[in-house]
């Protein structure tokens, strides 16, 4: 095994010498002999993602991961070599890999369904210096899989974050048992190569299980990105407290509350990210659903989010509008001037130039004028950024 890592030594640097504290977590290798369990290996490495994430620990996501290991030639799933995991983690950018096995002994059958003992074993290795980590191992009845995965994602999370992980009993609290035929149609979701395919088996693990947070989540963002607000808002409103994407569910909740002109639920969910994750994004999406409720506190927030981003046409844009719609015409003209300079073929903001200059202010009625307001429609971690770590 050495030997291999001492290869590695040779491989063209893909990151810096002094490599961040970024994880990356690769599906369990099946050791069980059975192929229809492959779906595990993913469910684990999912599992302990999401536990470092809700933690804010810095760990890249699943697609990034998959796109790498597409440049690389290396198969998505399935025994990795210790060369290819190193080579895998380089090209992600991590300092740390998490990678493991899984291994069952079966006892039979009942009703259709496997009985017997699951193992499950994870390793890590710095990449740094090449180092092997620690070891954890858990074991168990299989129908009890996703108690499993939560008790060794409590493990591997004590080893990255140990300040910020809780007790193990407040950890297993915050996550209940989820059925294993609903964690399976939940991974063949994730996996799936078409939107419908996804689309049947997210419904499925939620109908299986309705306390299912993950499955909620992806099928209201689902839902979200074709435009369906009503029912992306029911989704999303099921996402739980602990589940690494709760920020990013109450701030797409927002936007579809927004959208169906519940502002004032709206302004409840922008509150809630902007406590715990104060970026542009949430603060201008917050001073807007203000204005929409007539607050005054709508152009304080539109000017933190401008403070922070000041070359951003956009911002401008919509302290302007808010001004112009306040009845502020010469603050408005700063902003869209302001816009002009940024980005001189934004017909919109010409048009409202000129009418602050003719000294058009609202008029009732006048539908011309009425949504030009620009939301933020991407949450921050999307944004090009390598990693998904949200604030827990």
């Amino acid at each position: 095994m050495w030997r291999l890592l001492a290869l590695c030594l040779f491989l063209p640097p893909a990151v810096p010498a002094a490599l961040p504290a970024i994880y990356l977590v690769i599906p369990f290798d099946n050791s069980s002999g059975n192929p229809n369990l492959d779906w595990m290996g993913e469910s684990v490495a999912e599992t302990i993602r999401d536990a470092l994430a809700a933690f804010n620990v810095p760990v890249v996501s699943r697609e990034r991961r998959e796109a790498a290991a597409h440049r690389l030639s290396i198969r998505p799933a399935g025994l990795l070599t210790k060369v290819s995991i190193i080579k895998l983690g380089r090209e992600c950018g991590a300092g740390e890999v998490i990678y493991g096995r899984f291994e069952f002994t079966p006892a039979g059958e009942k009703a259709g369904r496997l009985r017997g003992t699951l193992k499950l074993v994870a390793h890590s290795i710095r990449l740094d210096h090449f180092a092997l980590g620690p070891e954890w191992e858990t074991d168990g009845d299989i129908a009890t899989l996703s108690q499993l995965q939560t008790r060794l994602s409590w493990m591997v999370l004590r080893h990255a974050a140990p300040r910020a992980a809780p007790t193990e009993q407040e950890y297993f609290e915050d996550r209940p048992p989820v059925r294993i035929d609903a964690m399976e149609n939940f991974i063949r979701g994730l996996l799936a190569s078409s939107l419908e395919e996804k689309h049947r088996y997210l419904t499925r693990a939620a109908d299986l299980d309705p306390e299912f947070s993950q499955a909620c989540f992806h099928l209201g963002e689902m839902q979200w990105e074709d435009a369906n607000y009503r029912v992306a808002a029911k989704w999303l409103e099921r996402v739980k407290p602990s589940d690494a994407h709760y920020l990013e569910a109450n701030f797409l909740l927002g936007l579809s509350r927004y959208h169906t002109g519940n502002y004032a639920r709206a302004q409840a969910a922008f509150d809630l990210v902007a406590r715990v994750s104060p970026t542009v994004e949430v603060y201008n999406n917050l001073g807007l659903t203000q204005f929409r409720l007539g607050m005054p506190a709508a152009i304080e927030s539109l000017q933190w989010a401008l403070g922070r981003r000041p070359g951003d046409p956009d911002l401008h844009f919509n302290t302007g509008y808010v001004l112009w719609r306040q009845g502020d015409l010469d603050g408005a003209a700063v902003q869209f001037r302001a816009v002009l300079e940024l980005d001189p073929g934004d017909d919109d903001a010409r048009r409202m130039l000129e009418r602050c200059q003719q000294g058009h202010g609202p008029r009732r009625g006048d539908l011309s004028a009425e949504g030009l307001e620009r939301l933020e429609e991407i949450f921050p971690s999307r944004q090009g950024v390598p990693i998904d770590a949200l604030t827990h």
